[in-house]
């Protein structure tokens, strides 16, 4: 298979089976901490986590008087899974694109650590657990919003 090929290539470890292999000067993803790093790429962590604290500023504002610390949370967390999809999924989608650019091109999808297989899953996964906490937490309209 594909995936034996990769790994049989010095150097060459990759997420998922059928991607093409990752080049030696790429990091090979070859733990689990390695995996979650590939995972806060392609959810830029850091973007998502701004997305959260404009929510939750504006659920504290909304809230009046008594915030409900519960449902901050939550729907901090839903909002962070949607957005997580959302950055992974334009990733996917850029992928060509993103080989070229300098600034990007070291990202997981480029550098073969990740299939593109691999990546939809967790974008649909994120996706699916955000808009399912957004729904639970708040209600259809927020769902909604969320994906």
């Amino acid at each position: 298979s594909a995936a034996k090929r990769a790994v049989a290539q010095p150097g060459a470890k990759v997420v998922g089976a059928g991607a093409t292999p990752a080049t030696s000067s790429s990091a090979a993803v070859t733990s689990p901490r390695e995996l979650l790093t590939v995972f806060k790429q392609l959810s830029k962590a850091r973007l998502s986590a701004l997305v959260v604290l404009s929510a939750a500023a504006g659920f504290v504002a909304g809230s009046g008087e008594t915030v409900e610390w519960t449902k901050l949370g939550l729907t901090s967390f839903g909002t962070f899974a949607c957005a997580a999809s959302a950055n992974t999924l334009n990733q996917i989608y850029e992928v060509e694109k993103d080989k070229l650019m300098k600034r990007t091109c070291k990202r997981p999808l480029p550098t073969g650590k990740i299939t593109p297989k691999n990546a939809l899953i967790w974008a649909v996964g994120s996706g699916v657990v955000g808009c399912a906490t957004l729904y639970a937490s708040s209600n259809a309209t927020t769902a909604a919003l969320g994906a």
